[in-house]
Formats: structure tokens, sequence, C-alpha cells
């Protein structure tokens, strides 16, 4: 199992200036919705390689199952009937794509995908799009209502056997503490794109009034009251990683689990580093104390493995 967090620090809050220095490179729809435009790029590239490589393990007998699941579907933030920017439309086109390569390559997937909305106005224009523009070789299901009281029939409806990918992209903290996400984490042959809003969370680390869901969020109790900014984050990202990593259940010590994480940057305030394809600022994050654990396992995949910036190549789990 594989935890990717996508740790988003500030980005909304970009000055005026460092907006209009990258509006040349935002398409059309995300002017003003650069953390969209993040989180996209970010779930188009793992979503696709993961498909890829995961599914290539039905070389053998042919044909896989896989299953895609977006915990907070929306639509937001875009009026248009085709919603071409929101994760929706998104997703749809990277499993399409994933359906047909894997198909050229003598696997023949059958993938499903599950969106969750809460909100009634939203989920009327969900139902609507999945009706009209679901790509015919896949399947499409929405689920309407809280995420959390639909952990159950979210699990009933990935079943036991297919591989499943969840995308977890609250607008808050609650819905992704380590209690909360203790039944997906369970589920075998399954891995989790975070959005871990991780100013949210410094700031409410130093509240008193909300210890106590720090530490739900988290998974345990820890002072982060009189480190520096620098050791404050490590320590929270670094619990809440390995809190995650201790539910999942393990069957071959060589195929353990891991948790990766990528940082974006604000660039008014941060020296970002630039990452070819992303359209975004970005930072990997490796943990010098964690060698078995890897940084950003979503830019680059062939022949079973994927590849990383700092450690290379590690072995893909057989699903």
């Amino acid at each position: 199992m594989m935890c990717c967090l996508y740790i988003q620090l500030l980005f909304m809050s970009l000055s005026m200036a460092s907006s209009e220095k990258f509006n040349s490179s935002i398409p059309p729809g995300y002017d003003g919705r650069e953390q969209a435009l993040i989180k996209h790029r970010l779930l188009e590239a793992y979503l696709q390689k993961l498909f890829l490589i995961v599914g290539m393990s039905g070389r053998s007998s042919g044909k896989i199952e896989l299953c895609y699941v977006d915990c907070f579907a929306g639509p937001w933030g875009d009026t248009s009937e085709r919603i071409e920017t929101t994760s929706i439309a998104i997703s749809l086109g990277t499993l399409e794509a994933c359906r047909q390569e894997l198909a050229k390559r003598g696997v023949t997937a059958r993938i499903r995908a599950l969106y969750i909305e809460e909100d009634g106005t939203a989920f009327e224009r969900l139902q609507t799009y999945l009706k009209d523009l679901t790509p015919a070789g896949l399947v499409a299901d929405s689920m309407h209502g809280d995420f959390v009281s639909l952990r159950g029939k979210i699990l009933e409806w990935t079943g036991r056997r297919a591989f499943a990918f969840f995308f977890i992209d609250p607008t808050g903290w609650k819905e992704i503490g380590i209690s909360t996400l203790r039944p997906l984490l369970s589920r075998p042959r399954s891995e989790f794109l975070v959005n871990f809003m991780y100013d949210f969370v410094n700031r409410m680390a130093s509240m008193r009034e909300y210890q106590s869901d720090f530490s739900d969020l988290v998974g345990e109790a820890i002072d982060v009251s009189k480190l520096a900014p620098e050791k404050r984050e490590q320590l929270i990202v670094k619990t809440y990683r390995d809190n995650l990593k201790g539910i999942v259940p393990s069957t071959r010590s060589e195929f353990r689990s891991r948790a990766a994480h990528v940082r974006v940057l604000d660039p008014s305030k941060e020296r970002p580093k630039y990452c070819r394809g992303m359209e975004a600022y970005v930072q990997t994050c490796p943990d010098p104390k964690s060698p078995g654990d890897w940084t950003m396992p979503i830019l680059r995949g062939s022949g079973g493995h994927l590849h990383t910036p700092s450690t290379g190549r590690l072995p893909v789990p057989k699903y």
C-alpha cells in the first residue's frame, strides 16, 4: 500500500505579483484557481502511472479490475456543462486513457469510478455529467451524502479483490484524521492520495481548545509548541505518515506500506522547485531518517517499477 500526501502550504494566499508572474502558464479555467491546477496535475500524473503499472500486473491472466474513488468530488469552481477543470472530468479522461493503453498491451481492464458528494446542488450536476459524459468503456457511480457516514458503503462498492485508489481532498481536516480513515486504510490492495492542508493544521496545533482534534488528526498526542517551524512541520507530517502506515495490513515484508509527500510552496515566501509537466510549484521532501520512505512516486514509471528523484527504482507490489 502506498500513501502520498499532497501537503498544501498557503497556495491560496499568493500575492498578486506572484499570480501575474505565472499567468502565461495557467490554462483557461484555472485563473484564480491555481491550487486546483496543482491538485489536478498531481492527480492526473499519479493516477496515470499508478493504473498503468498496477494494470500490467494482470498480464498473466489478461485481465484486471481497478477502482477509483473520489471522496469529495464536487464539482466545484467550473460552471460549464463539461466541467473540464474538475477532478471528475480529469479522472475519467485519465482512466479511459489507461484502459485503452492497457488494452493495447494485452490487458482487459475493468475500471470503475465512484464519486461522493454531500452538497445537493453539486451532486445533481455530478449525476448529470456522469450520465451524459462517462466514457463508454468505464463504469461510473455516485453516492450522495457525507463521506464519513458512507465509508461502509464505499468499501462494499470496491469489494475486496479489486485494486482501489482513493483520492481524498476535503475542504477541512477532520475528514482525514487517522481514526476516520482507518476503515479505508485497513483495506488491502489500496493506495491513497490525501490533501493535507498544513497551514490550517499548524494553526490548530497551537490552539489549546483544538488539542484533542489535533491528536485525533495525526493519530497521537504530540507537543510541537516549542519547536522551530521546520522541526515542527517535520514532526507533524512524520507522525501523520507513520500512523497512516501503522494501520495498513502487511502480508509480505518486501511489500511493506510506504508513505510519501509532496510539498507545495508559496512562491511569495519560499523558493520553489519547478517540476516539468506539472505547471506547479512543488518540492519533493525525502525523510533522511526513514530510508524506507520515498518522495514523489509520480514522475516516471516503467518496467514494473516506480521511479523517484532521490532513491531511484523501487519494486511495485503485484496486485
